[in-house]
C-alpha cells in the first residue's frame, strides 16, 4: 500500500522502535545497516529473511555493492521473491 524510504545518515536517531510505531511496517529492507545498529534486539545474516515482532526484515549490502555484482542481485531476487510470494 505504502512505501516509505528513509536514510538513517540523515536520520541518526531514527531506530526500529520509533520508525515501527510511527510507519507499523510490514517488511522492511536494511541496506548496509546492521540489525543491531537499527536498534533490533536479534542478530542475523544478510539475505536471511527474518521475522521478528510483526515485521519481516532483510539486511542486504548497499545498493552500489548489488550493482556491481549479479550473484549478490541473485540473492536479493530470491529473497525479494519469498518475502512478497512471487
Amino acid at each position: 500500500d505504502d512505501l516509505a524510504l528513509m536514510n538513517l545518515n540523515q536520520n541518526p536517531g531514527a531506530n526500529y522502535k520509533n520508525l515501527h510505531e510511527y510507519f507499523k511496517s510490514k517488511i522492511v529492507l536494511l541496506f548496509n545497516i546492521e540489525p543491531s545498529s537499527f536498534g533490533l534486539p536479534i542478530s542475523f545474516p544478510q539475505f536471511q529473511v527474518q521475522s521478528f515482532a510483526t515485521s519481516t526484515f532483510l539486511f542486504i549490502p548497499a545498493i552500489e555493492e548489488l550493482e556491481k555484482d549479479n550473484i549478490l542481485k541473485s540473492k536479493l531476487w530470491v529473497c525479494l521473491r519469498r518475502i512478497f510470494g512471487i
